[in-house]
């Protein structure tokens, strides 16, 4: 059975190695997310966990399952969310096109619990597009 599936895109008019070093760090999503308001991390190494806090208070902590700095990519799954999700896991990419821009991907495949699994997708898909959206914003 397939799980459902959310990823947003977008080309940025800056090159990959810049947007790795503002964006890369599993812990500096607090900074450049508009939803969140802080997050803190107890390392960057798999197995790391950070714990995001949302404008509304609610908090999910996420563990880091595999990171590669040399192809900007890190993959994380979700520990606990107020979300309604389970089984989540997600990529957050950068890739180059050229030397002066790239595309950021950020993936995620969930299983919904609420039974409603348009509203889970919708949900976690708004996520993903304000956090690449802000980030095109920051950088364009």
């Amino acid at each position: 059975m397939l799980m459902p599936h959310a990823e947003a895109t977008a080309t940025i008019a800056t090159d990959a190695d810049t947007l790795w070093r503002v964006a890369g760090d599993f812990g500096s999503v607090g900074a450049w997310h508009p939803w969140l308001t802080s997050t803190s991390t107890d390392g960057a190494e798999p197995g790391a966990r950070r714990t995001a806090i949302a404008a509304d208070g609610s908090q999910q902590i996420e563990q880091l399952v595999h990171i590669d700095p040399a192809n900007r990519y890190y993959r994380y799954t979700m520990e606990s969310t107020p979300l309604p999700v389970a089984d989540y896991v997600a990529e957050f990419r950068i890739d180059p096109i050229d030397g002066s821009s790239c595309v950021i991907r950020w993936t995620a495949d969930f299983r919904a619990t609420s039974g409603q699994e348009a509203d889970a997708v919708d949900t976690v898909q708004s996520f993903l597009a304000a956090g690449v959206e802000e980030l095109r914003q920051r950088h364009a």
